[in-house]
């Protein structure tokens, strides 16, 4: 079940996002961003416990994916691409023409989750990532 954030989810985010990316938003943002629902939107999967998290910025007909992530032990199961999915469904409900998203060039499993759902590599970012360069990836929603 893919749910939006509410503030008691915000430790969830914060924590799972600090164990699994090189930067992060601080505590007292991912909080701000929950309560204002405007520009900033935050969902959470959840199972029997909370498993993984979204957060979408929308600005002008253009939305873009900030971070996705799911906790190691639930990966490859299918929640990356239901969180993924459940992104694209609710840019296209609010209108929003093109998607876009960096992701780390050395990162194969979010790059083929990305590639395998209509998005395309735009451009190579060099350095992006303390670890590497990042990949601009965009997907077009207009029909």
């Amino acid at each position: 079940m893919i749910k939006r954030a509410i503030l008691k989810d915000a430790t969830f985010i914060y924590k799972l996002a600090k164990e699994n990316l090189e930067t992060t938003f601080p505590l007292e943002t991912i909080k701000d961003y929950i309560k204002a629902k405007q520009t900033y939107h935050l969902f959470v999967c959840q199972k029997d416990e909370k498993i993984g998290f979204i957060i979408l910025w929308e600005s002008d007909f253009n939305g873009q994916i900030i971070d996705l992530v799911v906790k190691e032990k639930y990966r490859g199961l299918g929640y990356g691409k239901a969180l993924l999915t459940y992104a694209v469904n609710f840019f296209e409900e609010i209108q929003v023409k093109q998607v876009s998203l960096e992701v780390n060039s050395t990162n194969q499993k979010a790059l083929k989750l990305y590639l395998n759902n209509g998005f395309e590599i735009k451009r190579l970012i060099k350095n992006y990532y303390q670890t590497g360069d990042g990949l601009l990836l965009v997907r077009r929603l207009e029909k």
